[in-house]
């Protein structure tokens, strides 16, 4: 019973982080997609892209860095 619970939060885990990745890319897609419409250029978009990236990593650096600390505190 002990390792379905491991397997259970193992897949929480990578289903959070893929949340944590993609919502934020796809939020700055959309928003850099929105200024460009409104500027009527066809650039900003991709700085937004990046950005969103950039996010979205920082994000699982922050959630890894926490559950390690958590593991460590367990010890």
């Amino acid at each position: 019973m002990k390792l379905d619970k491991c397997v259970s939060q193992a897949l929480a885990l990578a289903g959070q982080f893929g949340f944590m990745i993609l919502v934020p890319v796809f939020l700055c897609f959309w928003i850099g997609y929105r200024i460009d419409g409104w500027l009527g250029t066809n650039f900003i978009f991709i700085i937004f892209i990046f950005i969103g990236a950039f996010a979205g990593i920082l994000n699982i650096f922050h959630l890894a860095n926490k559950i390690g600390s958590s593991k460590k505190n367990k010890k």
